[in-house]
């Protein structure tokens, strides 16, 4: 059941039907491994103890619980698991206490949402295309395939779920395709140009609209640094070890921190940088949004919570 209700909120928040997904567990052979497959891909792996629970210390927790010491699998925290009598000594201590179906179904809902672009293909794109075509069959009938081939449209898509941008308004990503379609732009870069007016969607998911955006910046010589480490023409960032090191690490503490308030760390650059960075936050698996100065909604609140480099 709980494998049901992450596919049913993680289709309701990207937009699409999420397949179905398998849990392979030896927790009959005593190991406590459990692996998360998607299609045929082994996508996550960990282990479990279905006699304890997991308990993940709060910005005041003091004690350290007796148990076995692990990373959380979803976030990367610091955590124990404990015995169900510990409960209490946990939560008085400022610890957050967690059942063990709970703790696979939040890492399989993180594995969902970070491999979301390879679970969809031109048969769900077409399905998506029939719903929509009920209701404004101009539309459709205008952009694919005449302006947007099918295989163009999917590839956009996978792009923007790559990035968490759910892609369930359809009508407003073929009203934006329509408006690009004869500019002569690669898939991505039409991703990239239909950002703006789905941002919001996005961030309404992570942050409710009555909290303020908790907001990471670079400093200034860092975030120049970074501008001029992009080649020509190009979409990655060209930086020595050392520099990736410690952005890593900043990233890395400032996430750890937020995720322990229940919060999603966003990172805030320069218009220019924001794809470099994004594909470079990616590739060291940092689960962190890069939003471009230009991608903020109006009306929205913010709050700067921490600067790297500054």
């Amino acid at each position: 059941s709980s494998v049901t209700g992450v596919r049913r909120d993680a289709s309701k928040a990207m937009g699409f039907v999420v397949p179905g997904v398998r849990i392979r567990d030896d927790l009959n052979l005593q190991s406590n491994q459990y692996r998360l497959k998607i299609g045929q891909a082994i996508v996550g792996e960990d282990s479990v103890y279905p006699d304890r629970k997991l308990a993940l210390p709060g910005g005041m927790s003091k004690r350290k619980l007796k148990g076995i010491e692990c990373k959380d699998p979803s976030f990367g925290m610091d955590a124990v698991w404990i015995m169900p009598h510990q409960q209490a000594e946990a939560e008085a201590d400022d610890h957050v206490v967690v059942e063990p179906e709970s703790v696979v179904a939040t890492h399989l809902s993180q594995m969902i949402y970070a491999h979301a672009d390879k679970l969809i293909g031109p048969d769900d794109v077409q399905t998506l295309l029939d719903i929509l075509e009920r209701m404004a069959p101009t539309l459709i009938d205008t952009v694919v395939p005449k302006l947007v081939p099918l295989h163009t449209l999917t590839s956009v898509l996978r792009h923007l779920l790559t990035e968490r941008i759910p892609v369930g308004d359809l009508r407003r990503i073929l009203e934006g395709l329509a408006d690009i379609s004869g500019m002569g732009m690669a898939p991505m870069e039409m991703a990239e140009r239909l950002r703006p007016s789905l941002v919001p969607q996005m961030l309404q998911q992570i942050v409710p609209v009555n909290q303020p955006l908790p907001l990471i910046t670079l400093g200034p010589e860092l975030e120049q640094l970074l501008l001029r480490s992009i080649p020509q023409g190009g979409a990655a960032l060209m930086v020595d070890n050392a520099l990736a090191e410690k952005i890593v690490g900043g990233l890395s503490q400032i996430s750890e921190q937020l995720a322990a308030e229940g919060r999603h760390p966003i990172v805030i650059v320069a218009s220019a940088l924001r794809r470099p960075l994004a594909s470079f936050t990616r590739m060291h698996a940092l689960d962190c949004v890069v939003l471009g100065l230009d991608e903020l909604p109006e009306g929205r609140r913010i709050k700067v919570v921490s600067n790297i480099g500054g």
